[in-house]
């Protein structure tokens, strides 16, 4: 046994335990007990981790893992290895190694060139399934619907006109402008 304030480790008395071990109480003596084996350093119990032992393994709330398996949602290893929240204000699932661009998005979220937000930008639209933005086939494509090639409006600022899903400098014979859109002539005219 030893006085207070030391504690028992390996036999040994002691005032601190050593990194790989975290200190507990048997039957009223201070005694330092082994950690997980994937921790380099523990606290309170042996499998929460405050450091891993093995370079190719990373720190997620306590516990070590190897590196491939990544970090929890919402996550990313900085260079401590230590997984550490994304910036909160980019909505990401998963983010960067820097933390400051999204590589997935939560699922209410939209994804485009590393940002996620509530909508997809403009000359994007939303997929069918899932939440990366596609882009629309026409450069002057303002906006599209459900296909590369569904152009729902175009870009005014070039004097485009929408013709049937294609944006236009005019609208065709037998047709006439309308708030942006060619509309099609009464067949009186």
């Amino acid at each position: 046994a030893c006085e207070a304030p030391l504690l028992l480790a390996a036999g040994q008395c002691r005032e601190s335990c050593p990194d790989w071990q975290f200190e507990t109480e048997l039957d009223g003596q201070r005694i330092c007990k082994a950690c997980d084996s994937s921790c380099g350093k523990c606290f309170g119990t042996g499998t929460n981790c405050t450091a891993c032992r093995k370079t190719a393994h990373i720190l997620d709330d306590g516990v070590c893992k190897h590196w491939t398996d990544g970090c929890s949602e919402g996550k990313y290893a900085n260079e401590d290895r230590l997984c550490v929240p994304c910036d909160p204000a980019l909505g990401c699932k998963a983010c960067n190694r820097q933390g400051t661009a999204c590589t997935s998005c939560l699922e209410e979220k939209f994804f485009w060139k590393g940002v996620c937000s509530d909508a997809c930008p403009l000359r994007t639209y939303p997929p069918a399934a899932g939440n990366k933005c596609l882009k629309c086939a026409l450069d002057s494509c303002w906006t599209c619907e459900g296909s590369a090639k569904n152009c729902t409006s175009c870009e005014a600022r070039k004097n485009l006109l929408l013709d049937e899903n294609e944006c236009v400098r005019s609208c065709p014979s037998r047709k006439y402008a309308v708030d942006g859109t060619c509309q099609r002539c009464d067949l009186s005219c």
